[in-house]
């Protein structure tokens, strides 16, 4: 049907059969990834967009953006209200995460091995940090906004944190598995427990 050999994309409904129509490499691949939440990954932009609803729990095998995963670059989540388990573990060149605001949980190992991401925003909203969320990344400095009550083992085990800042006057339940000892100072409201402070090197209460 093509015979142009310079022709590099077609841009095709997600519904086709054939996603790669012919060989070629579609502009954007998507679909649901959840109950009323859906996705488009933009292959030249090598962003990936979520919107609505409430996102999967995933594994690593059924991940609906699992051929793309390591070359993802961006993620943006609009409106949808969590990000499920190990929706981009192993995203390897990810850089760039925006969360909707009112997102209200983060599943375990969602971003495990993303290990080009170096800054994360946290939603204001949200309330639970899952196991493993943020291990083996790159993430620096972190604020952990009022509304979070719970945060999981191991949810930021990476030693690249340096600072990290509570926000909130209800102390979250966690444990010392939270971070690694690369944290050099934490803040904390007063009235916190120093659980915060025994696995620290240096700290800041």
């Amino acid at each position: 049907a093509f015979t142009d050999s310079k022709a590099k994309t077609v841009e095709v409904p997600i519904n086709y059969i054939d996603s790669s129509f012919c060989g070629l490499t579609p502009m954007t691949t998507g679909g649901n990834c959840g109950s009323g939440c859906t996705w488009s990954y933009n292959h030249k932009d090598k962003k990936l967009l979520i919107t609505g609803g409430t996102m999967t729990n995933f594994t690593t095998t059924n991940v609906p953006w699992k051929d793309q995963i390591t070359n993802i670059t961006t993620v943006e989540i609009q409106t949808t209200m969590n990000v499920g388990s190990n929706a981009f573990n192993g995203a390897t060149a990810l850089t760039t995460v925006t969360l909707h605001d009112s997102m209200t949980s983060i599943g375990d190992s969602s971003f495990n091995g993303c290990s080009s991401l170096s800054t994360i925003t946290l939603p204001t909203m949200l309330t639970t940090i899952g196991t493993n969320s943020f291990t083996a990344t790159k993430i620096s400095n972190l604020t952990i906004y009022d509304k979070v009550s719970t945060i999981k083992s191991s949810a930021f085990n990476t030693n690249t944190i340096k600072t990290v800042e509570f926000t909130g006057t209800t102390e979250p339940t966690c444990d010392s598995s939270v971070f690694t000892t690369s944290v050099t100072e934490v803040k904390v409201p007063i009235g916190y427990t120093n659980k915060f402070c025994t696995f620290l090197s240096n700290n800041t209460p």
